[in-house]
């Protein structure tokens, strides 16, 4: 496997219907997802249920529900380890969603080089327009190779993310 793809849900049925059509039109299925419902109270649970059920390849999507409510989606990390099987690891909200070439182009990057990190752009879609949030640091490392330490020091002032 070479992704997987973890997204906490909590309350996400007004959204979550645009991130699941985004897994439906990958042009690389070469991933997994694992979705962690932290006790919604809507039918977000039902949602994910259904679209995993209508899939062709049922086994690449999987559907957990927390018993208690644990909060921020960062809580969860601690429960990746015994859930995930890719290779390289990536993680949105509920409220997000992946261009149908994202996987195939992580792919196709990951088969340059042995990297322990690849950074993405981050956009945010609103009324019809884009606004590229990470584009100041990808150009600035774009096609150079970056050391952990580096990577941490870009963190430190937000130009990347941190759970990047």
């Amino acid at each position: 496997m070479f992704l997987s793809i973890f997204i906490p849900v909590y309350n996400g049925s007004k959204y979550i219907k645009k991130l699941l059509e985004s897994f439906s039109a990958q042009t690389c299925q070469n991933f997994e997802v694992v979705f962690i419902d932290d006790c919604s109270t809507d039918n977000s649970y039902e949602i994910i249920n259904e679209f995993i059920n209508l899939q062709p390849n049922k086994s690449q999507y999987r559907l957990y529900k927390t018993e208690e409510n644990l909060g921020s989606g960062h809580y969860h990390l601690k429960l990746l380890p015994q859930y995930l099987n890719g290779k390289y690891y990536f993680s949105c909200s509920q409220d997000d969603f992946l261009a149908e070439d994202f996987v195939e182009k992580l792919y196709k990057k990951s088969l340059e080089k042995d990297y322990d990190i690849i950074l993405t752009n981050l956009c945010i879609y609103k009324n019809g327009e884009i606004k590229y949030l990470g584009k100041n640091y990808l150009e600035k490392i774009n096609s150079n190779d970056i050391t952990q330490k580096e990577l941490f020091k870009l963190s430190l002032d937000w130009k990347v993310s941190v759970a990047g």
